[in-house]
């Protein structure tokens, strides 16, 4: 009966991960959606001179934020040594991937303002980019297995 009742946790935490994916990127989504209706529909002049700036500054920071998100996931995936519970590992690899989302994220926001400012649709492009880095960052149980070496029952209680 114990051993049910963890594996349903061990499930039920994995589901709190996807939903926490889904609710940021959908976030995302609708925000780059509803500026992308807003400019639309605007008459205001976009700004030609920030327009330059961006066109350097937020590619390469979308760049930079791409490889730190999967740099800070592995390195906190790495903090988790083999005496850890299960339940502690499913906690730190809550915590990566929710930091890995946050930066690409504000990559993400950064360049919707951006689109926002100056009216152009690269940064659309841009923001597709990082849209695409983060479906590849979906949570999912293989990973978890092989990033943070799950063995034995531990693998048995989550596969169940």
């Amino acid at each position: 009966m114990i051993n049910n009742a963890s594996s349903t946790n061990t499930k039920d935490n994995f589901k709190i991960i996807q939903i926490i994916y889904f609710a940021i990127l959908a976030g995302l989504i609708v925000f780059a959606v509803m500026a992308y209706f807003i400019i639309s529909q605007s008459v205001d002049q976009p700004n030609e001179n920030l327009l330059n700036i961006f066109m350097f500054l937020i590619p390469a920071f979308v760049i930079v934020m791409i490889f730190l998100s999967r740099f800070m996931y592995n390195k906190i995936s790495q903090q988790v040594n083999g005496a850890s519970s299960l339940f502690e590992k499913i906690g730190k690899y809550r915590t990566a991937k929710i930091v890995s989302w946050a930066l690409l994220e504000g990559a993400g926001l950064f360049s919707i303002v951006a689109f926002i400012i100056t009216h152009s649709d690269f940064f659309l492009i841009v923001l597709f980019v990082i849209v695409g880095a983060f479906i590849l960052s979906k949570p999912s149980i293989e990973e978890f297995l092989n990033d943070f070496k799950i063995e034995g029952n531990e693998q048995d209680e989550l596969t169940r």
